[in-house]
Formats: C-alpha cells, sequence, structure tokens
C-alpha cells in the first residue's frame, strides 16, 4: 500500500471499509497491519507538523542580557584624598589667604556643580526616609553596559519654614525683620542682608563654631526673593512691603558612607551610614564660606514656584545637598567598585513551554513507532522480505496472471518474471466480447514475422476458456485474426 499509493491508497481503503458496509470482504491481517501502520504513521506526522507549526506562530524574539564578571573592577567607587585624612577636612579644601579664602580645586568643584564633570556626579535617590543626593559616576555609553556595586559619599539636607516662630514681619517699607537667635537675625530689606546662610553645630541655631563640627550640623537660611508677591499662599511665607517674597528656614544636614548597587541604568540597593567629623569637614568649609549662595540663590528663584512653605522647603534641602555635595567633590579620589559585571544584550528566541513540549513529545512519539517498523522487518529474512516485496507489486501480479511460466525460484528484479526478459516471444493482452455481450481479458500468441517485413498476422488461439461469465458460463475467442 506504502509503495502503490500512500495516503491516497489509505483514503480509498477506509472509503472501502465505510461505504461497502455487508458487501465489504474479510480484510486480511496483513493488509490490516499494513494500513493501521500507514493511518498511525501518518496520524503521528501530522501531529508533529501541528506542533510544529503552533511552536513556530507562539515563537517571538526578546532581548536578553549575557553578565561576565569584571575581575579588575573599574574605579567607579569614591573615597576621600590620603591628604585631607592627614590634614583634617578643612585644610584639603580651602586656602585661607590675607584677603580671601579660596577652594583648593575650583574647577573640579565647579565642573560637578555645573554637571559637566566627566568624572563624577551628584546624583538623588528618593527613600521613605527623604531624597539623597551622593556622588557617582557620570553617564556614558560603557556605563549603560556595565553594572556594579560602589562605595561612595552622600548628604540629605531636612529644612523647615520657621518664619513665624523667627517673627518674619514685614512692618514697613524698609524693614522685613527676623529674629531667630542672637546669632541668626537680621534685617532682610538692608543692603547685601537679602540672603542669609548662617551654619551652627547646634540645633537651637546659637553656636557657630563649626571648626568643631559633628554629624549633623544645622544651618538658619533666610532669603528675600525678587519673585512676584503672592505666589505661595502660606503663612509662612511673607510677602514684603516693596515686592518679592521672604522666608526663614531652619535646616540640618546630614553626611554619610553610602554603598549601592547599580543595575541596568537603576540604584536597586542603597544604604546610608553616618560618617565621621573628617569628611563633614571637608564638606561644610565650601558652604560656610558663600562659594554655593549664587547658584542657591538663583535655584531658590525658581523653586519659589511651589504650592506650599513644605514643599518649597524640601526643594531648597536638595538644592544644599546637591551643590554642598559638588564641593565637596575637589576633595575626593575614584578609587575601583566594589565589584562590576558586563552586560551583553542579545536577541533571542521566546519559546512557550506548551508547545515546546508538544513538539517534543510528537516526535519522540514518532520515534518510538519508527523503532518498532524497523524492530519488525529485522527478525524477518531480509531475502523472504524481498523477495515478497518484490511479488506483492501490481507489476508482479501481471507477470502471475498472464506469463505462461511463473517464476518460482528466486528472482534478483521484478523483470525477471517476465518471459521478455529471457529472450521469449512476448504474448499479447487483449479485450474481447463475451457471449453475453461483455468484455474480458484474453491471451494471444504472436505467430513469426514474414520475410516480407509485412505487418504480422496474430492468431488468436486459446485451446482453454479465457474467462468466466458471472454465472460461471465460459467463452474463447473465436480465432479470428487481428492485424498487429
Amino acid at each position: 500500500m506504502i509503495s502503490g499509493g500512500g495516503v491516497g491508497a489509505l483514503w480509498q481503503w477506509l472509503r472501502y471499509l465505510s461505504g461497502w458496509r455487508k458487501q465489504r470482504q474479510h480484510q486480511g491481517r496483513v493488509l490490516t497491519l499494513i494500513a493501521t501502520t500507514l493511518a498511525t504513521a501518518t496520524l503521528l506526522s501530522f501531529l508533529v507538523f501541528l506542533a510544529d507549526t503552533w511552536l513556530h506562530v507562539t515563537t517571538s524574539s526578546t532581548q536578553i542580557s549575557l553578565l561576565e564578571p569584571l575581575h579588575s573592577p573599574p574605579p567607579y567607587s569614591f573615597d576621600l584624598k590620603p591628604a585631607c585624612w592627614e590634614t583634617g577636612g578643612n585644610g584639603c579644601s580651602l586656602n585661607p589667604a590675607a584677603t580671601n579664602t579660596f577652594l583648593m580645586a575650583a574647577n573640579v568643584s565647579y565642573e560637578v556643580l555645573g554637571n559637566i564633570s566627566s568624572t563624577a556626579r551628584v546624583s538623588t535617590f528618593n527613600s521613605d526616609n527623604g531624597d539623597y543626593a551622593f556622588v557617582a559616576i557620570p553617564p556614558s555609553q560603557e556605563l549603560a553596559q556595565r553594572d556594579y556595586t560602589a562605595l561612595t559619599f552622600g548628604m540629605r539636607t531636612q529644612c523647615e519654614a520657621v518664619s513665624q516662630k523667627c517673627g518674619l514681619w514685614a512692618s514697613a517699607g524698609s524693614t522685613t525683620g527676623f529674629w531667630c537667635s542672637a546669632a541668626f537675625s537680621g534685617n532682610l530689606q538692608a543692603s547685601h542682608s537679602n540672603w542669609q546662610m548662617v551654619h551652627f553645630v547646634d540645633p537651637a541655631l546659637t553656636d557657630i563654631n563649626i571648626t568643631q563640627v559633628k554629624n549633623p550640623y544645622y544651618l538658619g537660611w533666610a532669603g528675600l526673593l525678587t519673585t512676584l508677591q503672592g505666589v505661595i499662599d502660606d503663612p509662612e511665607i511673607v510677602d514684603p512691603v516693596h515686592g518679592g517674597m521672604a522666608f526663614v528656614m531652619a535646616c540640618n544636614a546630614t553626611l554619610y558612607n553610602i554603598e549601592y548597587d547599580y543595575v541596568n541604568g537603576t540604584v536597586v540597593r542603597f544604604v546610608a551610614q553616618m560618617t565621621n567629623s573628617t569628611v563633614v569637614e571637608a564638606a561644610i568649609g565650601p558652604m560656610a564660606n558663600d562659594f554655593a549662595q549664587p547658584y542657591l540663590q538663583q535655584y531658590a528663584e525658581s523653586a519659589v514656584f511651589s504650592n506650599t512653605s513644605a514643599e518649597l522647603a524640601d526643594k531648597l534641602s536638595l538644592s544644599y545637598s546637591k551643590a554642598a555635595l559638588s564641593f565637596f567633590a575637589q576633595t575626593i579620589n575614584a578609587v575601583p567598585a566594589t565589584r562590576a559585571q558586563e552586560r551583553t544584550s542579545v536577541l533571542v528566541a521566546r519559546i512557550e513551554v506548551a508547545p515546546l513540549y508538544a513538539l517534543v513529545v510528537a516526535d519522540l512519539l514518532y520515534v518510538v513507532a519508527g523503532i518498532g517498523l524497523m524492530i519488525a522487518p529485522l527478525k524477518m529474512s531480509s531475502a523472504d522480505v524481498r523477495q515478497l516485496q518484490s511479488r506483492l507489486g501490481i507489476t508482479a501480479l501481471v507477470a502471475d496472471r498472464f506469463e505462461t511460466e511463473h517464476e518460482l525460484r528466486p528472482v534478483k528484479e521484478v523483470e525477471d518474471l517476465f518471459e521478455e526478459c529471457k529472450g521469449l516471444r512476448s504474448r499479447r493482452i487483449g479485450i474481447v466480447r463475451s457471449e453475453e455481450h461483455g468484455w474480458s481479458y484474453a491471451v494471444t500468441t504472436p505467430e513469426p514475422e514474414k520475410n516480407d517485413g509485412s505487418d504480422m498476422e496474430l492468431s488468436l488461439i486459446s485451446p482453454t476458456p479465457l474467462a468466466e461469465n458471472r454465472d460461471g458460463s465460459s467463452f474463447r475467442w473465436d480465432g479470428a485474426s487481428q492485424r498487429g
């Protein structure tokens, strides 16, 4: 069946089984076995096709990252310069002179403050405890493909509006005064006094001896901004008579040693522990000498567009932390990160589990069926199998019915079953009309060729009946000649 027609033959046989009903002949065991085998193979191949199609339809592309540890971590951490540990914080951040005080490395600080530095930048991290500012590595194409754990320094500043507590009042056009303590008071309308920031070592804002600064330290912050009046409708915000907006803040600033994990462009772990006094001294020196005043005043002019005094205080707090760490950047060096890894993005196929398992199971079932079909013929003689196969085809059936000598001996090829292959004259097969006006096959024997090369005459002779009618009566060709 497989050699003769494949799936088409199977389909015809199935139609025969289902369509002929009671007239159907009994099917031999071998034929049933062959048909069952073919049906099983067809079904399994169809299952493989469906599972493979399902797998391809549901497969999609996705991007993943391959991680490779860097055995020599790049310099993504920060530590104080050795000179700062030796001389103290102020000694490595400020250079006092007779007429003025200078920054030790002003170019480094202002590059970080302007966010144009190639070695450091001030980033922020939002946590439940508030907003932290910390020194980190500037973004780059190299950094975009790396994850790392680094150590650095950070700061968190908290401010609270205390205008009412300090008696801020615009009593006249020339007077917008306040008094928080003897060390922190004044008139914001006076010349060069519309911006005041004083650093203290105590929360009461009374002790300005910052040479013995501790962590955290404190500051009083008062300002009169040239902003339109009535921007913030809050009792802690005062509108002076001659325009503008005035406020008084009490703040505290805490410096931290930071350990953080940077993964795929995001800080995923952030651990802050309070740092020592040397770090605090290095950070407070430039701020106490008003190096950050122009930046803070400019930022405050835009921060006043807030809804409440609390929102304004939060914005000013973060701006102070960023400015303090920017000037602090001159006192630190980049050192190797704790650990780092390289990420390589690759495009891969995303395969659903269900269709994958379905295809594997279908393939395995097909393999099991194939192994079974392989074992079955191995149990038989290979010569017998070939001989049987050669005689089960249509060609061998024709030879058996229409040749005079039936080959009982083994043959190598199916053609060996025909007399023509032995050099004998081949008989002809014809269609003859029966006595009942039906038609049947008949066998003729050709006469020898004539010497003159004319067509030979074929005498249709048959000493025995060549066929039978359906009623059992026989008929023969009557011996008429036919030109061949």
